[in-house]
């Protein structure tokens, strides 16, 4: 997914951030070391990966630079002034959490109001996630049949872009 594809507002977000850093981001727990100090950069229209075995610490990591560290966890190191504070970062959570019953417009329409987002937004989101042949049909859940988890995926995407955040 391509930043002109995006809606405007966010297209205008993601092409005037400027490059994200941390510098030697580590996690602790009970004054044990679970990550390692490391510098992280992220930069706008690029995608960064991270990789590892179960257990290596990935969802760790993320929680550490979205501001989501778990309470008992200690996050040390620094960020550039650029980052937004954890509250900005959207997060984009490996299990979806829908209202099954709502169709996936309407999931949209939710999350825009919810989010101050404009209206126009849930139309060029559908389109440009390749939602929008399904946004009359409910999402589902795990007693009624919905959309793929394909979809759902890219309606999780849809939903996180509706905040505007600065990183996702």
């Amino acid at each position: 997914l391509h930043a002109s594809m995006l809606p405007v507002s966010v297209g205008v977000a993601l092409a005037a951030a400027s490059t994200l850093r941390w510098s030697s981001l580590a996690v602790e727990a009970d004054g044990q070391p679970l990550l390692q100090p490391m510098h992280i950069e992220a930069s706008p229209g690029r995608l960064l990966g991270i990789l590892g075995p179960s257990g290596a610490g990935k969802s760790t990591l993320l929680g550490a630079l979205a501001g989501r560290a778990r309470p008992r966890l200690r996050v040390s190191g620094s960020r550039d002034a650029a980052v937004p504070p954890g509250g900005e970062v959207g997060v984009l959570d490996q299990s979806d959490a829908f209202f099954g019953l709502l169709t996936v417009r309407e999931t949209l329409e939710l999350t825009a109001s919810l989010e101050g987002a404009e209206a126009e937004e849930v139309d060029l989101l559908l389109a440009s996630l390749g939602i929008a042949p399904v946004q009359h049909s409910r999402v589902g859940d795990s007693l009624r049949r919905g959309i793929s988890g394909g979809e759902k995926r890219r309606l999780s995407l849809g939903c996180a872009l509706l905040a505007h955040p600065p990183l996702l």
